[in-house]
């Protein structure tokens, strides 16, 4: 018997080594993933203003996102910075895999 339990600590170690790696490698990635988007975002923000100056505000986009029970909305002549702003909004009190921007839905007037 005293041989059997040194042994099952030889096989089971391991795993909960290899788990705790696993999950520290998953938590790492997910804030690298949650940082690129981010950035994306910033980019996007930044070629929507660069082409404001071409469009001269002749259209407003009126963008809206559900979340469970909130609604965000936000207007803007870009449609990119009004998804920016609307996807900033739900990532404050959510998590970011509820705050798809293609699941906002954009209307132009």
């Amino acid at each position: 018997m005293k041989k059997f339990i040194p042994l099952l600590f030889i096989i089971f170690a391991p795993v909960s080594y290899a788990n705790t790696d696993h999950e520290r490698r998953i938590t790492e990635l997910e804030y690298q993933v949650s940082q690129l988007t981010q950035q994306v975002y910033k980019l996007q923000i930044q070629l929507n203003n660069n082409n404001q100056n071409t469009n001269s505000g002749l259209h407003m986009y009126q963008c809206r996102l559900s979340v469970f029970t909130k609604e965000y909305s936000e207007r803007s002549t870009s449609r990119g910075q009004a998804i920016a702003k609307i996807i900033d909004q739900c990532t404050d009190s959510n998590d970011d895999m509820f705050c798809k921007p293609e699941d906002v839905q954009c209307s132009k007037f």
